[in-house]
């Protein structure tokens, strides 16, 4: 029998569990009346492998029975299409963790009084249990093949029924979650990790939610994000979001997982679409060690004007570096073959005192072999490669990056740059229909982005060279920078290497570098470095998995399309179509790195890709 499909009782136990259990409460008339939306969405699934589970006050409890039979819905013991009354005193989360402890289907969504969810959620999570191994005739070879956690996209609907505000999120994105729930509502929670990790702690009150995302996601071995609206959140004016509690959560969160870094103060975030806020944890480092840092400047010795004089970029680069806090650094400054004697021995008199060394690279003006030849020459754990056109803005941004870039799991970490006229150039770098581009360029450095996206750390596919740290042994074992892309895209294919090799990208938008570069200048790339690019990570390029299918890039690319769209299967598998053609992506081993080769296969034929590594780290050519 498929997991869509109706029954009749007489099958077993395993194939007759309720596939999602949707969780709410209701301790007063007024979210009785509220509830009304949120049962009548559950009893128009279509699919019946659903249970509902309420946890409602004692004074309401009539009300709440008489809600459920008025909307068609069976109150009983529980199972297919049938609903639980829990009777539960205090806080709503405290019924929360009531109507839990009562559920029995293999996930459990925990939504608010007055969320409603699509009329295909249910179904939708049924195709993704099939998909990971739950086949039809509820026949199950191990629990620990389904997804540990699901989530998809939201909005929000006012009192009239109006929809629109959707959020339409990326692909698992660890480093945001640890500061921002920004899972929300649209999660479903395989129930038996809920009861491994201890359920939900109904102390942490608001944020009791985002504490069991956390726990959840901590030990989940896979993580599916359904790229579609799966739940309408109630509009409700002056609605707070904060009682205090997320400091705590992410606190203990960063001890849990050991993370460098404390919470020094929870922002409250409104960014104009809904009528609630958004609140976020901001960090601070506390460095167990601090490992040595190589920063590797190359340059040639350009003067700018800047700030109404002409200075050399270098010079003023150098002295930023003296406002950091951080205890262990080397800064190796790469001269191209254009730059004289006298130039080096100014940076050498400028970096007196500091340990540095200074190398000369008399190769025809290569960023890549610059990188790389610097690298080979410096002696530190962590890499950071910063333009000679940058100035430092926060004391302790290498304490910062450090605390990412030593993350086992973080490749490349990027900061936030701003141009001189203080407008934003980069807080990532995305991939969308076979190009790259920075978000928000141009904005003003104080917007907020869409639910907070420009204060959070965010996962993405690239950050940029001009300021990029990374540690020397992933560095090292993809093959550093790619020498046959001389000027541009070079970061983009360290980032995609790395990102094959396992390791994710990130960029911290609480670390600000001014890049003294001007914001109507046209940066200019030629044809040959994009069909390069191209041609080495096609199928990387179309697909973004931090980029949801459903925005238009309109204004910028987070940016909703209305009404929303059911996006297809290529967003959230490693497979996908394009002009009529399937792509998928083979199994990248080590081997193939090191090789210079990735294979793709497309359609029944396979092509081999050269991803070259470049010239070896510091060789001449």
């Amino acid at each position: 029998m498929s997991l869509m499909a109706s029954g009749d009782g007489s099958t077993g136990v395993v194939e007759r569990l309720p596939v999602v259990t949707i969780v709410t409460a209701a301790d007063s008339l007024a979210a009785v009346s509220m509830l009304e939306t949120t049962v009548s969405s559950v009893a128009r699934q279509s699919s019946v492998a659903w249970e509902l589970v309420v946890a409602v006050g004692p004074t309401v409890l009539p009300e709440v029975e008489a809600l459920a039979r008025r909307v068609g819905v069976n109150v009983g013991r529980g199972g297919y299409s049938t609903a639980v009354v829990v009777p539960f005193h205090g806080a709503v989360a405290e019924g929360w963790s009531a109507a839990i402890a009562s559920a029995s289907g293999h996930y459990v969504m925990v939504i608010d009084a007055g969320t409603s969810i699509a009329v295909d959620a249910v179904s939708v999570v049924c195709s993704e249990m099939e998909r990971h191994g739950y086949r039809s005739g509820g026949e199950l070879a191990s629990i620990d093949g389904l997804p540990g956690l699901i989530y998809g996209d939201e909005d929000t609907v006012d009192g009239d029924g109006r929809r629109g505000n959707g959020f339409y999120k990326p692909s698992f994105s660890p480093d945001r979650l640890r500061v921002q729930d920004y899972l929300g509502e649209a999660v479903m929670y395989r129930r038996d990790l809920v009861k491994q990790v201890g359920g939900l702690r109904a102390e942490y009150g608001m944020s009791a939610r985002y504490d069991l995302s956390l726990r959840v996601a901590e030990q989940a071995e896979c993580i599916v994000h359904i790229p579609a609206i799966l739940v309408n959140v109630a509009k409700i004016e002056g609605r707070a979001e904060t009682d205090g509690s997320l400091a705590a959560v992410v606190q203990e969160h960063l001890i849990r997982t050991r993370f460098p870094g404390q919470v020094v103060e929870e922002r409250v975030v409104d960014d104009g679409l809904i009528n609630r806020q958004s609140v976020v944890a901001a960090l601070a480092p506390r460095l167990d060690r601090h490992p040595n840092v190589s920063i590797i400047i190359p340059t040639g010795g350009s003067s700018r004007v800047v700030r109404g004089r002409r200075q050399r970029l270098v010079d003023l680069a150098l002295d930023s570096l003296t406002k950091t806090d951080y205890p262990n650094i080397e800064i190796v400054v790469v001269f191209d073959r254009n730059s004289d004697m006298e130039l080096q021995h100014e940076v050498g008199q400028l970096l007196l005192g500091r340990p540095h060394r200074l190398v000369q690279d008399n190769r025809r003006f290569n960023y890549s072999q610059a990188c790389n030849l610097g690298a080979a020459q410096a002696s530190g754990e962590v890499l950071v490669f910063l333009n000679d056109d940058t100035e430092i803005v926060n004391r302790d941004w290498l304490d910062r990056l450090v605390m990412y870039a030593t993350h086992p799991q973080i490749g490349a970490v990027g900061v936030k740059l701003l141009y001189e006229d203080g407008r934003l150039q980069h807080t990532g770098v995305w991939a969308r229909e076979g190009h790259v581009s920075h978000r928000y360029s141009g904005f003003d450095a104080s917007h907020n982005g869409v639910r907070g996206s420009l204060i959070v750390q965010l996962n993405c596919s690239a950050v940029t060279a001009a300021c990029m740290a990374v540690e020397r042994f992933k560095f090292e074992h993809v093959g550093g920078f790619c020498t046959d892309l001389p000027l541009a895209f070079n970061d983009v294919d360290l980032c995609f290497k790395l990102q094959m090799a396992g390791f994710r990208s990130m960029v911290d938008n609480d670390n600000v570098v001014t890049h003294l570069e001007s914001s109507s200048r046209n940066p200019s790339t030629h044809q040959w470095e994009l069909d390069h690019v191209h041609a080495r990570w096609r199928p990387t390029m179309y697909f973004d998995p931090y980029e949801n299918p459903n925005n238009t890039g309109r204004d910028c690319d987070e940016y909703p399309p209305t009404p929303p769209e059911m996006a297809d299967d290529r967003w959230r598998t490693s497979r996908f179509q394009r002009n009529g053609r399937i792509w998928r992506r083979a199994p990248i081993t080590v081997d193939d790195l090191c090789s210079d080769r990735l294979t793709w296969t497309w359609g029944d034929s396979t092509e081999l890709v050269e991803v070259g590594r470049g010239a070896a780290i510091g060789q001449s050519s």
